[in-house]
């Protein structure tokens, strides 16, 4: 009888030795999957604030344009009067 009771032990143990395994490898799994939907989501929003930035920089050039030609019109303006 305490043989059989050993035994059970024993097996009750490997399944729950076992069942810890899986469960560390499926966090590991799961893990390993955030990790790279951050790294995805990273390089998307790198890659927006560049585009940002870009646009940024147009806008800011064509409105330095706009004021040196409303500038120029605005001294016209002056002189012909």
């Amino acid at each position: 009888m305490l043989r059989v009771q050993n035994k059970t032990k024993t097996a009750n143990n490997k399944k729950i030795a076992n069942e810890k395994v899986k469960a560390r490898e499926t966090l590991i799994w799961i893990f390993g999957f955030v990790l790279i939907l951050v790294g995805f989501g990273l390089h998307y929003l790198k890659k927006k604030n560049n585009l940002v930035k870009e646009k940024n920089l147009l806008v800011n050039k064509q409105n330095a344009e706009i004021q040196i030609q409303h500038k120029e019109i605005t001294d016209s303006i002056l002189y012909a009067e």
